[in-house]
């Protein structure tokens, strides 16, 4: 069933409702995990009308798998439709056993957390401090913070800086504690975990002896500024996915010191020989990936791979709790550098993906997979990152390219 509706020259008149829903009843033999997920992805982007009446019918009827619910209610949030998402994600928070009550708690908080009405404070019946045994504490107060500064855009007579302060002294001890374990021997269960750890506190070091250092998205907005000047006189400059600059300089700048990728950009490109090469053009490039490496990607890329740093799994699962697990990769960059080591850092084009047109500015057509909850990135980014590190500069479209005064770092 999967085959034939998933071809490619189907029209999407083609598509019945009895199709759908056949394709996405709970139960169906041949749509588990990853496969209904990715079933659902494309039903969604060929033909969303179709697919939001069949899901929701197969609500109504109780036929519908919590996969597809929850499909359903990020494509919404997509939309913009804030309120038909939230009612779903309640209704999977009321539903959802003790294994998925926290994860489901944190998704529907982020999704009120995205809504542009004015915040309300009533929220849930249960809330992240009353529902905290689903919680980690690190989550429960990162979660109770952002509420706070949500709240704090509407109603300026809330002071959020209890909640901002308690966040920030559990954020500063989790992360000192990880870099502390970082440096002790017995800590490392084996040689490869010691070098990634090594490796992290090596490239991080370098970073926080920076006076600026300039995070470079690749939204469209970069085109509307020549700031291609001042992005490279940054101490250190961040990109991401491994860029194409040329013809370019005057907007984007053409230095790049610390590159952040993805395993999905390595399939889209070509694997791990397309990695190597992009190594071998830039020599002194050092990269973060976000995840683990294959085993054959080690393996092809031989020495090369000494410039590819996973990140440990501690500071991994900080950064989870923080913000949330599934994060873009401008969004990633700038909550690792930003909120985890509090890097002077100012952001350049990141649009993160704002209106309909999914362009970057190399004219490239990109639709992001609807795990990643792009109402909330951008209000994490700009209503929520600024507070926790003064220090990090989410720069607006009509700012002009600033100032920047370099010399710390060598």
């Amino acid at each position: 069933m999967m085959q034939t509706a998933l071809q490619p020259d189907r029209s999407n008149d083609a598509f019945t409702e009895a199709e759908l829903c056949a394709m996405m009843e709970k139960d169906h033999p041949d749509h588990a995990g990853v496969g209904l997920r990715r079933t659902i992805e494309i039903l969604l982007k060929r033909c969303p009308e179709k697919t939001v009446e069949a899901i929701e019918n197969l609500i109504v009827s109780g036929s519908a798998g919590r996969t597809a619910h929850h499909l359903l209610a990020h494509h919404l949030m997509r939309l913009g439709e804030i309120t038909r998402a939230e009612r779903h994600f309640r209704d999977l928070h009321a539903t959802s056993t003790s294994k998925a009550r926290g994860g489901d708690l944190c998704t529907l908080i982020r999704c009120i957390l995205s809504h542009p009405e004015p915040f309300r404070k009533q929220i849930m019946d249960g809330d992240p401090e009353t529902d905290s045994c689903h919680l980690s504490v690190l989550q429960r107060l990162s979660l109770c913070a952002q509420l706070a500064a949500r709240r704090h855009e509407n109603d300026h007579t809330f002071d959020p800086s209890p909640f901002l302060a308690r966040f920030n002294e559990a954020l500063n001890r989790s992360v000192l504690l990880a870099l502390i374990s970082f440096k002790s021997e017995t800590s490392f269960q084996n040689e490869s975990e010691a070098r990634r750890n090594r490796a992290f506190l090596n490239l991080t070091s370098h970073t926080l002896k920076a006076n600026a250092v300039a995070i470079v998205g690749s939204g469209p907005s970069l085109k509307e500024f020549k700031a291609g000047d001042a992005i490279d006189k940054h101490d250190v400059v961040i990109r991401l996915n491994f860029p194409n600059l040329q013809r370019m300089k005057e907007h984007t700048g053409d230095r790049t010191d610390i590159v952040v990728f993805s395993g999905r950009q390595i399939s889209k490109e070509g694997g791990s020989a397309w990695l190597k090469t992009q190594l071998q053009n830039a020599p002194h490039l050092q990269c973060i990936y976000m995840g683990k490496l294959p085993p054959e990607t080690s393996s092809t890329l031989g020495t090369d791979i000494e410039r590819v740093h996973e990140l440990p799994s501690n500071i991994l699962g900080i950064m989870k709790d923080v913000c949330y697990p599934l994060m873009t990769s401008g969004l990633f960059a700038q909550v690792l550098f930003g909120v985890i080591l509090k890097a002077p850092c100012r952001a350049f084009g990141f649009d993160l993906f704002e209106g309909a047109d999914f362009r970057h500015i190399y004219d490239r057509y990109v639709v992001p997979p609807l795990y990643h909850e792009l109402a909330f990135e951008r209000w994490y980014a700009r209503g929520f990152i600024p507070r926790i590190n003064p220090l990090i500069v989410t720069r607006a479209e009509s700012e002009a390219p600033p100032q920047v005064e370099t010399g710390k770092s060598t």
